[in-house]
Parts: C-alpha cells; structure tokens; sequence
C-alpha cells in the first residue's frame, strides 16, 4: 500500500514538539504523518468505510497547529489521539524530507474536500459541510453539485460556539446521525473544530471527520487559494496574509517563525541519534 495509516502513539510532553523520521515516516512528538499520494491516502481511507464502527478524526496539520502543541494541552491531546494525520504545510514536508522521509506529500483539508466529492459523485459516499456561514455553505454546496453530478453532499449549521461542548451543537449532532455520512468536513477553524470533534464524538455518526478550516470558504469562492506554483514553493501563507492580513499577521508573522525551533529540535535530535547509532554499531564490530 502506498501509505500508512497508524493510530494512538504515546504522547510525550516538551517545551517544543520536534519532528523525527522511523523506518520512512515522520513523527510529531510521536504522532505519525501518513504518507503517500494523495490517491493512495484515499484509497486507505476508504477501504476502512464499511467496517468503521466509530467516528475518526483526520488532523490535517500545518506550521501553526504544530506550533500550538507547545501551548495548548488539549490540542496536544486530540492531536495525539486523532486516527490519521497529514502534513498541510510545505515547511512540514520539507522538514522531513531533510530527516530522510521520502514520501510524505503535502495533503491539505481544501484539496481532501475536492478529491472525496469527486469519488462521491460516483455514489460511493456521502459527504457532510459542517459550519460556516449559511451563505457560503449554500454557495458551496451549490458548486459542488454543480459540478460533480450525482454527489450526496448536505450542508449542516453550527450556531455561533462559546465552547466545544456548548449544547447548542446539539442539533447539529443529531442530524449528522441522521444523514450518517461517510466523510465529514468540519469547517471551523483549527484547533476549534478538533476540540469540537473531541467532545461530541461519543454522539457522532461512524464517519471520517476531517478538520478542514477555510475550505469551504474556498469552494464558494468567499476566500481565494494562492496560485499552484506558491503552493508549491511553501509561499500560499505570504498570499492568504495578503487578503486577510488583521486576522493572519499574528500567526503568521509572530508565531509561525518559532518553527525554526521545532526544525533546530529536529535536526539537532537526528544529528544525536545517528552517532548514538555509530558509536553503538563501533562497539559491536
């Protein structure tokens, strides 16, 4: 199989989380990246549908949500706990590409979004759009039946939350167990949605649940992705800070920085383990 999708690693407490590499795949602080294509990550999830006797919870994690472990326990928690977890962040992958990974792709909630409404329009699943606006919700369910003819894709309001475990989402809860669908996008804002995921889930259908931020601000065209080629190169936040620079100047340019730490952790970690590795190998020879 071209990826791998592991679950419930231990969690290990630090100042700041680091990133390390074993047998091919990236670890945050112990909680594994799934790698492969996006085709192949997919395909796995998929194949888990029809014995799926629970909710799970795909964390799609970038620079900032990797940050936020540093500061917020119960992230750190769900994080740790969440069933698959993929790399949304340039940074993130090319960190460990440097540590020997080779098959980590970046795999955001925006483009998930996309590629399971396309499998759903062959009615191999049902989708859900949790949050948002009623206006950009109608939007995005407009354009996407619109344009993957056949699909089952439904809409679901969230009521303006005071905390994750607010009773208002109550609601929303039952008819998502109603609807029962196979892949839920819960567009909230990270670590909101998470949190939000974390409390409900004992009331939740059995469905993929996947933290999914601005994505549907993307399809209804409320909210701008950055070009293919600035994704490419890791430069989509300097784009995204452009068109929403009060909201996003505080992450992206006071506390994404701090990421150099993690990659100095990182690094200064291999660096260790690998003359352990050598001095271990010389004595045995």
């Amino acid at each position: 199989m071209g990826s791998r999708r592991m679950t419930n690693p231990p969690t290990h407490v630090r100042r700041f989380p680091h990133m390390r590499v074993l047998d091919g795949t990236p670890e945050i602080d112990g909680a594994p990246l799934i790698t492969g294509s996006m085709n192949a990550v997919l395909d796995d999830l998929q194949s888990t549908l029809p014995s799926l006797s629970r909710p799970n919870l795909l964390v799609t994690a970038n620079v900032d949500q990797v940050l936020l472990l540093n500061s917020l326990p119960a992230w750190r928690r769900v994080f740790s706990a969440a069933d698959v977890r993929t790399a949304d962040g340039m940074p993130i992958v090319v960190l460990a590409r440097l540590l020997g990974s080779k098959n980590l792709h970046r795999i955001t909630g925006a483009d998930l979004l996309i590629e399971v409404c396309r499998r759903a329009a062959s009615g191999s699943c049902r989708v859900a759009l949790v949050g948002g606006t009623d206006e950009v919700r109608d939007a995005a369910l407009r354009v996407l039946r619109d344009r993957f003819e056949g699909i089952q894709v439904e809409g679901f309001e969230l009521p303006i939350l005071r905390t994750p475990s607010d009773p208002s989402s109550l609601p929303t809860v039952f008819a998502l167990r109603a609807y029962a669908p196979d892949f839920a996008f819960l567009c909230l804002g990270a670590p909101k949605q998470e949190l939000w995921y974390d409390h409900w889930k004992p009331q939740l259908p059995a469905a993929i649940f996947v933290g999914s931020g601005a994505s549907m601000d993307f399809v209804a065209g409320s909210a701008r992705r950055a070009p293919r080629w600035l994704q490419r190169i890791g430069l989509e936040w300097m784009f995204r800070l452009t068109q929403e620079p009060k909201r996003l100047a505080h992450r992206y340019l006071i506390r994404g920085p701090r990421f150099i730490v993690v990659v100095f952790r990182s690094l200064v970690a291999a660096g260790l383990h690998t003359r352990r590795s050598k001095s271990t190998q010389g004595r045995t020879s």
